[in-house]
């Protein structure tokens, strides 16, 4: 087991990654990573309309040009020697296919789920 932690601390930099719906719209990475504290500003004062608005986020998170080479190639590049993705974010949002929910890429509700990559 400490041979585990200390191959682990021996790594390093590396990348966590959240992505996913609430990536998208006025909450995109680039506001997130350069725009201060504006990623986590709500644009609405009714909690029950900013839910509901922030779930339909889900019905146009289509990521057909997403790279993930590329991307792994830039972190790579930049010294990291690890990824972490998270599959499944604090709000429930799957980035795989499950059947205990509805609230994932591979729904109806996900454009995305008509577009799968190739494997």
């Amino acid at each position: 087991m400490l041979a585990k932690l200390e191959a682990w601390r021996d790594l390093k930099l590396g990348l966590l990654m959240h992505w996913g719906p609430y990536s998208s719209g006025d909450r995109g990475v680039l506001v997130a990573l350069f725009g201060g504290r504006a990623w986590c500003a709500r644009s609405m004062d009714d909690y029950g309309e900013y839910r509901k608005a922030y779930e339909a986020l889900q019905t146009t998170f289509n990521p057909v040009h997403f790279e993930p080479e590329r991307w792994a190639r830039a972190a790579r590049d930049a010294g990291m020697r690890y990824l972490v993705f998270t599959t499944k974010h604090h709000d429930g949002f799957s980035m795989f296919d499950t059947r205990q929910t509805d609230y994932r890429i591979t729904s109806p509700k996900t454009p995305f789920s008509d577009n799968p990559r190739p494997t």
